[in-house]
């Protein structure tokens, strides 16, 4: 079950979500202090949603994902992206399940056409696909750019 917290939740737990996040950040992001705190910032007005990932079973927080709702600019097709997913311990398949009907729902209230995620587990895009057939696999490459170089 996936619940989207509360700026006032967000503030009062920022220390232990806070590492999650820098630990699970996109290849684009800056993950020093700077940039948690624009995260921080995009979590506290909405630009960013926060939740938290709990087990159906046994009720446990399991993971925390932070997610966007952007605008891709060349055709204005609305997106969610996954930002960050960070699980505290194994999250079982039926969890994940559950998470992606959750994301669905809130994505189609947000009038989002797909949902969009980076990852460098290869095994999750596996799992996405058997329980949604229609999901792509793409290739995101991240160059660096080095000043004088």
């Amino acid at each position: 079950m996936l619940t989207q917290l509360t700026p006032q939740q967000i503030e009062a737990h920022w220390d232990e979500l806070k590492e999650g996040i820098r630990s699970s950040l996109p290849p684009t992001a800056r993950s020093d202090d700077e940039g948690m705190l624009t995260v921080y910032t995009g979590l506290m007005s909405d630009a960013l949603q926060g939740w938290v990932l709990i087990d159906d079973t046994s009720k446990e927080i399991v993971g925390v994902l932070t997610t966007a709702v952007l605008t891709e600019f060349g055709s204005g097709a609305k997106f969610l992206l996954i930002y960050s997913l960070y699980g505290h311990q194994a999250i079982l398949s039926q969890t994940w399940q559950s998470m992606l009907v959750d994301l669905s729902l809130f994505a189609e209230s947000k009038k989002c056409l797909k949902i969009v995620a980076y990852t460098i587990h290869k095994g999750l895009f596996s799992m996405v696909q058997k329980r949604l057939p229609d999901a792509e696999e793409q290739h995101c490459i991240i160059i660096p750019v080095h000043a004088g170089g």
